[in-house]
């Protein structure tokens, strides 16, 4: 609810008002889309003042700023993966039950999670896979060193197997692995 509200500024004014400070959305009552959205631009702590803010809003914001997910009272599972996809380290800072597929992703990107490992179907071909993936570079040349082009092909084989696996289990993952 804002506190206040200077209703004799005109559209434009208020946009350009809140490119400059995007917490003054507060104070605007019933702000357009595109106020919405120059506030979101300009801090993604003016989703705190959106009363419903559309799921693109909150997407968008996301892709900008993980840690916005801390003013999301239970994101969705699509929007934990936005946040993590990003900041693994956002996974801190969501609020209600994390879905298995951000376990998961945060498990990929991110060693420091394998806390998420038993408690998620999966968790060890997810910690292998973003190992994997991490290292691959280190693993691939130790192997092209050795002449082990056998070992090479089959490094990527087992890595395709895991990636293929883990889709089949988690097809949210798709765009995110």
């Amino acid at each position: 609810m804002p506190l206040q509200s200077d209703q004799s500024l005109t559209k434009e004014q208020n946009i350009y008002l809140l490119s400059i400070n995007g917490l003054a959305l507060q104070y605007i009552i019933e702000p357009t889309m595109e106020m919405r959205k120059t506030a979101l631009k300009q801090t993604y702590k003016a989703l705190i003042f959106i009363e419903e803010p559309t799921e693109d809003e909150i997407l968008d914001t996301l892709r900008t700023e993980p840690v916005a997910i801390q003013y999301l009272s239970n994101p969705d599972v699509k929007m934990q993966l936005e946040a993590i996809s990003k900041y693994t380290c956002a996974v801190e800072f969501i609020r209600g039950e994390l879905s298995d597929e951000t376990k998961i992703l945060a498990l990929i990107k991110n060693a420091d999670y394998a806390r998420f490992v038993d408690k998620v179907d999966g968790g060890i071909l997810a910690m292998v896979f973003g190992f994997n993936k991490r290292f691959k570079n280190v693993m691939l040349c130790s192997l092209n060193q050795s002449g082990s082009f056998k070992g090479m092909e089959e490094f990527i084989i087992v890595q395709q197997i895991i990636y293929w696996k883990l889709i089949e289990r988690y097809p949210l993952l798709v765009d995110y692995l």
